[in-house]
C-alpha cells in the first residue's frame, strides 16, 4: 500500500513536538547537538522537515550506538532518501520507515484537522470555528475542569471541538496572562457552597437584653 508522506512541508518546533509527542525542548536539544541542518523561518523560528522528522523518530536508539559523527552520516543520507522511499540501506544497517512514515502521516492530519477548526479575525484571538469561544479559554478551562464539565458550561460544543482546543493551544500557546482554569460560574458555585456570600450578623441589628428597668 502507498504511504502518504506529511503533506506540510516546514512545521516549528512546537508543531514537530506535537506530530512527534515530544517536548519542544527535547527537539531543540537535538537540534543545538550539530546533528540536525539548522532552518529558520522569515520570523527566526527553526523549522524541521520530512526527513528531520524521520530522523528525530530513531534519535533516541541512534545516540545509543552511534558517535555524533556515525548519526550525522546517518541523518545526511535520510535525507538523500527519495520522497516515495520508506527504507534505507547503510553498510549493514537497514532502516525501514513504513510505520514510522504511517505515524508521522496520522500525526501531521491531525495537525492540519485542528488547524481547520480555527479562526483567525485581525486583531482578536483564535476562536473554534462557527463560534465566539476563544480557542484559549477553552483549552485553560480544561485543566481545571473535565470535558463534560466544559460541555456543561459551553453546550454548543462538542468532545471534538473541546479536544481540538486543547491540542491547538499545546502546539500554538496563548502568550500573556492564561485564563483562568474554571469558569465563572463554576468559581462563583464553589464560593456560594464554601458560605462566602452567607449573610453575617450585622451587631447594630442584633436583639439587645431588656433592661430589668423596665419591669419595674
Amino acid at each position: 500500500m502507498e504511504i502518504r508522506m506529511p503533506t506540510i512541508g516546514k512545521l516549528t518546533v512546537q508543531e514537530a513536538g506535537f506530530v512527534l509527542n515530544r517536548p519542544s525542548k527535547t527537539l531543540n536539544r537535538a537540534i543545538d547537538r550539530d546533528i540536525l541542518v539548522k532552518k529558520k523561518s522569515a520570523s527566526g523560528q527553526r523549522l524541521l522537515g520530512h526527513a528531520e522528522l524521520r530522523y528525530l523518530c530513531l534519535a533516541t536508539e541512534l545516540e545509543k550506538s552511534l558517535t555524533p559523527q556515525g548519526r550525522r552520516r546517518i541523518y545526511t543520507a535520510i535525507k538523500g532518501l527519495p520522497r516515495g522511499s520508506h527504507r534505507l540501506a547503510f553498510g549493514p544497517l537497514n532502516l525501514e520507515f513504513e510505520a514510522i512514515d504511517k505515524t508521522l502521516d496520522a500525526r501531521v492530519d491531525r495537525l492540519s484537522a485542528i488547524r481547520n477548526v480555527v479562526e483567525h479575525k485581525a486583531g482578536r484571538e483564535p476562536l473554534l470555528k462557527g463560534t465566539t469561544i476563544p480557542v484559549h479559554v477553552i483549552a485553560a478551562l480544561a485543566r481545571g475542569q473535565s470535558s463534560a464539565e466544559i460541555r456543561e458550561d459551553y453546550p454548543s460544543l462538542s468532545d471534538d471541538q473541546v479536544q481540538a482546543a486543547i491540542d491547538y493551544a499545546s502546539v500554538y500557546p496563548k502568550p500573556g496572562r492564561p485564563y483562568p482554569e474554571r469558569s465563572l460560574k463554576r468559581m462563583l458555585a464553589g464560593a456560594a457552597a464554601a458560605g462566602v456570600f452567607d449573610p453575617t450578623p450585622d451587631a447594630g441589628d442584633e436583639d439587645e437584653p431588656l433592661s430589668p428597668a423596665l419591669f419595674g
